[in-house]
């Protein structure tokens, strides 16, 4: 079952005893007393550590950051100082550290410290207007559609464990300064994983790419957004002048006209990363190319853009078969001498484009219905499903893959969350699949119940399922003691009584009704939220 948060490390300790025997008496001819003392057995000798240390550099949501794995980081938000608690697990960082590995034997153990943590907003400015049914928002002129769980009006498991916990979309309102965390894409739209209060002193900011330059005026254009820059500083700049295309962090301080901004500085943006030869880099999130060509097998290198930041890529880390970029992505891999990344060592694939989500409330299998012709809403069981630009669309092979091949009547299995708006969603993972839906018109349904349930109905994605007597006398239940499943007597049903959020997990098939709730032809699961 999908969860949200960090791997953590399970060190096993190993105590060695040095094993003692001894061997005595018998008699002789003579009436003596004879004692034999045999020798004690050779204690294995322990094996002596061997510790390799490994630096890394990581890009993406900070699943690992918890205030503790932080600690002793130095952590910045947009340049300023901030502290480990200000860092959300979902927003998109910078991260650099030291994975040490101590190995005796073949045993082994590791420890991750990380160094640095940056965190660099995507856009921080007051909400111009809201639409609850797409989970998006517009900031300073740009189209931000959220992702994850902040667009939901549900409960989620382990959302108060949130460091800080981010802002909810159903709760903002026309006028709110925020600051929103996640990637841009080339077409101007912000996939916002997170959205926080910003602080205090934080000034308006925005990150994109320049579509227009007037140099009479000194005004130029960022999605919606016009900028004044005539009393800007320019930074980075290759050639100490801005040109349309680039990518660009403007900050400064909006204006009274809408979608206006007075640029105090102008950062360039779209340098490559520079990374030290031998260090490990872990990046998860949108990839879009900047070549005009892609690799090929005879091509030395490649660049690409990868959660906000340059990399140079060796042609054999495979961009060239990526046929659905933008996407949302995931990739390992190691830093030549010469600043390519490289594959692991023993790993050939690890550079290799994977793809990757966000989380979701449920998992939902059925045939779709395009609703337009970019492919950007479906039907699904009697939803409206948004799919955002940039989410990973994956082929039955589990290869990243162009949305533009989606007919009526595929069966996908879509990663959905709902938003404040009944029957719509927002998808944040799409799966081609083969698995058989049985009957056609329904689907199968994946998700955390919310709500508090009573014996014939429960709630998911903020539609009903209702059960009938036949779906209830089936029903399996979690034993928390085993973590197995076993059979629920329906009078027990839903079992005891749910504490805080009321939250566990169903897998169920479903048909949709006329009143736009569903019918439960099978519980196949009702399980506890950490019950496999």
């Amino acid at each position: 079952m999908p969860t949200i948060g960090m791997v953590r490390c399970t060190v096993a300790l190993v105590a060695l005893a040095t094993l003692l025997a001894a061997c005595g008496g018998g008699g002789n001819g003579g009436g003596g007393v004879v004692q034999t003392t045999l020798p004690n057995p050779t204690a294995a000798p322990v094996p002596a550590a061997v510790v390799t240390e490994q630096r890394f550099v990581r890009i993406g949501p900070c699943y690992f950051c918890s205030p503790n794995a932080l600690a002793a980081a130095r952590v910045t938000i947009d340049g300023e100082s901030a502290t480990n608690f200000d860092v959300g697990t979902d927003s998109t960082v910078l991260a650099t550290g030291v994975q040490t590995v101590t190995s005796r034997g073949s045993i082994s153990t590791s420890t991750t410290r990380f160094e640095s943590v940056q965190v660099s907003s995507a856009i921080v400015g007051r909400i111009e207007a809201l639409d609850l049914a797409r989970g998006s928002l517009r900031i300073l002129g740009q189209d931000v559609r959220g992702v994850g769980s902040w667009i939901s009006a549900a409960a989620w498991p382990n959302s108060a464990d949130a460091s800080p916990p981010s802002l909810r979309l159903a709760r903002l309102t026309v006028g709110d300064r925020v600051r929103v965390s996640g990637d841009v894409s080339d077409d101007g739209i912000i996939l916002a994983t997170e959205v926080h209060p910003p602080s205090a002193s934080a000034p308006d900011r925005v990150r994109g790419t320049i579509r227009r330059i007037d140099l009479a005026t000194r005004t130029l254009t960022i999605g919606a957004l016009s900028v004044d820059y005539s009393l800007a500083n320019l930074e980075g700049f290759p050639d100490g002048a801005l040109a349309a295309g680039d990518r660009v962090e403007v900050i400064g301080t909006a204006t009274a006209a809408p979608s206006g901004l007075r640029a105090t500085s102008i950062a360039y943006r779209d340098a490559p990363l520079a990374i030290a030869t031998g260090v490990r880099l872990e990046a998860n999130g949108l990839v879009e190319r900047l070549a005009s060509t892609r690799l090929s097998p005879g091509a030395e290198t490649g660049t690409a853009r990868f959660g906000g930041h340059v990399l140079r890529l060796a042609s054999v880390c495979g961009v060239a078969a990526v046929s659905g970029l933008p996407s949302t992505a995931y990739a390992r891999a190691l830093v030549d001498g010469a600043g390519l990344l490289q594959p692991l060592p023993g790993d050939s694939r690890s550079c290799q484009l994977a793809p990757v989500g966000f989380p979701f409330e449920a998992l939902v299998t059925g045939a779709v219905t395009p609703l337009d012709a970019a492919r950007s809403r479906f039907a699904l069981a009697g939803l409206v499903v948004d799919l955002p630009p940039g989410i990973a669309w994956v082929d039955s092979a589990g290869r990243l893959a162009d949305r533009s091949s989606a007919r009526d009547g595929d069966v996908m299995r879509l990663g959905l969350v709902s938003t404040a708006v009944p029957g719509s969603m927002v998808a944040s993972t799409v799966d081609r699949t083969d698995i058989a839906v049985i009957p056609p018109a329904g689907a199968r349904i994946e998700g955390w119940m919310t709500g508090s349930p009573q014996r014939s109905v429960v709630t998911v994605l903020g539609r009903t399922i209702q059960m009938d007597a036949e779906t209830r006398a089936g029903l399996r239940g979690c034993d928390s003691a085993t973590g197995t499943l076993t059979d629920v007597s329906p009078d027990s049903f839903p079992g005891r009584t749910f504490a805080g959020t009321q939250i566990r997990w169903i897998v169920a098939t479903i048909m949709p009704l006329a009143d736009a709730s569903w019918r439960a032809v099978s519980i196949e699961a009702y399980q506890d939220a950490f019950c496999d």
